[in-house]
């Protein structure tokens, strides 16, 4: 018995020095730097952020990968905002990247830094959309269940 809980306790630590050395090689891959850096991941940052922030659209300088989870842009600028901020100017923005929202297939920020900016701010009515009241889910079932009845 002794001897089956060491070997099933072995085969565990490997499994975990297994994933351990496979996100060390992910995560400092020359792969995914110049994904990082590339033309794809920019585009793809400044959509999200445009639509995040509310900005038709948005423009990064080239992003430089600065460490394993961090990442560097000399520049960003929004102009044309749909809602309190009217343009945004930020120079020297460092992003530090969520490693475990990896496993989730996303790419998760922790936190941003600013080095400078210029932030230009409007008065907005706000509207907001309607949203149609949730039912429980006894009542929506018991619904279903005498709509199949009739």
């Amino acid at each position: 018995m002794r001897r089956k809980l060491l070997i099933l306790s072995a085969a565990i630590a490997i499994f975990f020095l297994l994933a351990l050395a496979a996100g060390v090689a992910v995560f400092l891959s020359p792969l995914l730097t110049n994904y990082i850096e590339g033309d794809a991941f920019r585009t793809a940052m400044e959509d999200e952020t445009a639509k995040g922030l509310h900005f038709p659209r948005t423009h990064y300088a080239p992003i430089r990968r600065t460490g394993t989870f961090t990442a560097r842009s000399e520049s960003f600028q929004a102009d044309n905002g749909q809602k309190a901020m009217k343009s945004l100017d930020a120079r020297g923005v460092t992003a530090k990247f969520d490693p475990w929202g990896v496993l989730l297939r996303q790419w998760r920020i922790d936190g941003v830094q600013v080095g400078a900016g210029e932030v230009e701010i409007q008065i907005y009515e706000a509207h907001p959309e309607a949203v149609a009241p949730k039912t429980p889910a006894c009542i929506s079932f018991a619904e279903q269940s005498l709509s199949e009845e009739n």
